[in-house]
């Protein structure tokens, strides 16, 4: 693997077991709405998908647990509907990070007529709102969701355990990744920065 292996991994980090179906979640953020042709913004209750909180905070699991979970992209996705979005214009979310900071990101709408799915670069732990440019009519659909759990590069996961045999993919700060090979229970003390949805399909636990 080219990542860097720890030294030692220092006695009892924090662990986080999450099982496959909840590293991606096309509506955990918010549900299905419609386009609209004037400019939209979803705060507080409007969020309404089944990953946050009371708080706004990503949870670590869909169900039945209210802690704060892990950092995660975040995903628009807009339905297919010929002629329902504005190309160029903007979806801009403002939340925090996993160390409570402010951060916002803006992504562009490519299409007129969908679909398609936008992911951000940055990691977020809290959502405050996500504002949406008008759009050429309201036939189109928007959800919001979260893929992929992402560390900072100066605080990075320092192993993963499989939950099954078989690969999970892990990635590094340098933007590299590995398919890592795992008997059920097997323990990888290997720090790295990025557990992808894309190559890991049963649970796993990260410790930090």
């Amino acid at each position: 693997m080219s990542g860097p292996s720890p030294a030692s991994v220092a006695c009892c980090p924090r662990t986080f077991t999450v099982v496959a179906a909840d590293l991606t979640d096309t509506n955990a953020i918010k549900a299905s709405v419609a386009s609209a042709i004037t400019a939209q913004s979803y705060t507080g209750s409007a969020l309404d998908g089944g990953f946050l909180d009371s708080g706004k905070y990503i949870k670590l699991t869909e169900a039945g647990n209210a802690s704060r979970g892990l950092p995660r992209l975040l995903t628009a996705t807009l339905s297919a509907q010929a002629g329902a979005y504005v190309s160029g214009s903007k979806i801009t979310i403002v939340g925090t990070d996993e160390n409570g900071r402010e951060q916002t990101e803006q992504l562009t709408i490519t299409t007129t007529d969908g679909p398609l799915t936008l992911t951000t670069t940055k990691a977020f732990i809290g959502i405050t709102s996500i504002a949406v440019e008008a759009q050429a009519s309201a036939l189109g659909a928007f959800i919001f969701g979260i893929v992929d759990v992402v560390f900072n590069r100066d605080a990075p996961a320092r192993y993963v355990r499989g939950g099954a045999a078989g690969t999970i993919k892990i990635g590094y700060g340098d933007g590299s990744f590995d398919l890592v090979p795992t008997l059920e229970g097997e323990h990888h003390p290997v720090m790295f920065t990025r557990i992808y949805a894309s190559g890991t399909t049963f649970p796993i636990t990260i410790g930090r």
